[in-house]
């Protein structure tokens, strides 16, 4: 099953959200990981508790399972559809590798 990481929408700059073993061993200046970015955080996540959607939890970021990449629109809407700010991010633009 693939996963999308969620993280809260306005603390992007300031979360660590990967750990050193989840970036490349080696130099990459083209590295991202995509995920998506909500706010409010805390009740994205309800949501998708309540729409039967698997979220695990970590620190100051979580994982979205899901099937198939083309659900992540769909992701995308429900959270739209409740009020929920959301946009996709590369979620590791401030990281540096030297």
């Amino acid at each position: 099953m693939k996963t999308l990481p969620i993280s809260p929408k306005a603390s992007i700059k300031d979360a660590n959200l990967f750990n050193c073993s989840d970036l490349p061993l080696f130099y990459m200046n083209d590295y991202s990981k995509i995920g998506l970015q909500v706010s409010p955080y805390e009740e994205a996540l309800n949501i998708l508790r309540r729409n039967h959607y698997m979220v695990s939890e970590k620190p100051s970021w979580s994982e979205l399972a899901i099937q198939k990449f083309v659900d992540i629109p769909l992701v995308i809407g429900l959270l739209s559809d409740n009020g929920i700010e959301c946009q996709m991010s590369d979620l590791v633009t401030c990281i540096y590798q030297g």
